[in-house]
């Protein structure tokens, strides 16, 4: 693992990109995997980016915005993604929706 961080910054009133601290990761997985997931070794990376931010934000583990940065995606994208996938979009505590739900109105 190894790990990069660059800041955005302004110069002579003109901004600069801003960057975000990236770790980069290696997976060594079966050569089948891409076959078995219909995608090419190419789009590997970005499937496992997806299913990982999927997996975390269903968990609760991650914000939907986190998620989307780690899935590489806008947020609309992401949510679309997670739609394809059968996940749904958003996390509801039933507890405390029953709670809010319990309260008095204007208290």
């Amino acid at each position: 693992m190894s790990s990069r961080k660059a800041t955005g910054a302004k110069s002579k009133g003109v901004e600069q990109p801003e960057t975000r601290a990236e770790t980069d990761v290696r997976v060594q997985l079966p050569a089948t995997v891409p076959a078995a997931l219909s995608c090419s070794r190419d789009d590997l990376g970005q499937e496992l980016r997806l299913a990982a931010a999927a997996l975390w934000y269903q968990q609760g583990r991650v914000s939907q915005e986190v998620a989307a940065g780690i899935s590489g995606l806008n947020r609309t994208d992401f949510l679309l993604a997670l739609a394809k996938m059968g996940i749904e979009s958003f996390q509801v505590d039933f507890a405390d929706l029953d709670r809010e739900l319990a309260r008095k109105p204007g208290a």
